[in-house]
C-alpha cells in the first residue's frame, strides 16, 4: 500500500456536483482500493434522499475510517474532522458554485439516465429545488468551514483543485482514465 500516490486513504471533498464521486470511483479503479460514497450511508435506498439519522450515519462512518485503506467522497461537516485526521490525503475540489450548478441542471437534464458514481439506489434525479438552493447559498457558508478545517492539515495532506483544467490535470498526472 505504501505504493499508492496518496496513501491509502484519501477524503474528497466540494460542492454538490464538482465531481467527488466520478473521481473517487476513477481512483478506487485504479488504485484497487474501496470507495465509500457517504451520500450512500446518510440517506435511505430507494426513497427520494430521506436522511437516516445522524447517530446511525456517524456509527457506519466511524466503521469505514477505522478500515486500513479506502476513498471517502462526500461532505458531511459533523464528520469531517475525525475523517480527516484518518485521512493520509484530502483533496478539497474547490469550485464556484455556479459552475457546479451548470453542471447540476446538464446532469439533470442530459444524463437523466444511467447510473453514476454515487448515487443513491432508488434516489430520484430529477431537479431538486432544495439542492440548488443548498448549493447557491449554504454551501459557500460551509465552504468557510472546509477551508478552515483543510488549512489546520499539514499542506503536503492537502490537494486544493480551483478548477476543472486543475482537475484534468490531476487526471492527467496520475493516469485517472
Amino acid at each position: 500500500m505504501t505504493d499508492l500516490p496518496f496513501g491509502p486513504r484519501i477524503a474528497i471533498i466540494g460542492p454538490s456536483n464538482s465531481g467527488k464521486s466520478t473521481l473517487a470511483h476513477t481512483m478506487s479503479r485504479a488504485w484497487n482500493i474501496p470507495v465509500y460514497h457517504l451520500d450512500q450511508y446518510a440517506h435511505i435506498p430507494n426513497t427520494n434522499w430521506v436522511r437516516r439519522p445522524n447517530d446511525d450515519f456517524a456509527a457506519d462512518h466511524h466503521q469505514i475510517i477505522s478500515k486500513e485503506c479506502w476513498i471517502i467522497d462526500g461532505n458531511y461537516n459533523f464528520l469531517m474532522a475525525e475523517r480527516f485526521s484518518s485521512a493520509t490525503k484530502v483533496i478539497f475540489l474547490d469550485f464556484f458554485p455556479l459552475s457546479t450548478m451548470c453542471r447540476y441542471l446538464i446532469n439533470s437534464f442530459i444524463k437523466v439516465t444511467g447510473h453514476r458514481p454515487g448515487q443513491l439506489q432508488g434516489g430520484s434525479q430529477k431537479i431538486s429545488w432544495k439542492l440548488i438552493k443548498y448549493s447557491l447559498f449554504q454551501y459557500p457558508k460551509n465552504r468557510q468551514k472546509y477551508l478552515s478545517l483543510t488549512k489546520d492539515l499539514p499542506q503536503d495532506r492537502v490537494i486544493r483543485i480551483r478548477s476543472l483544467r486543475q482537475l484534468n490535470q490531476l487526471y492527467s498526472s496520475y493516469h485517472l482514465d
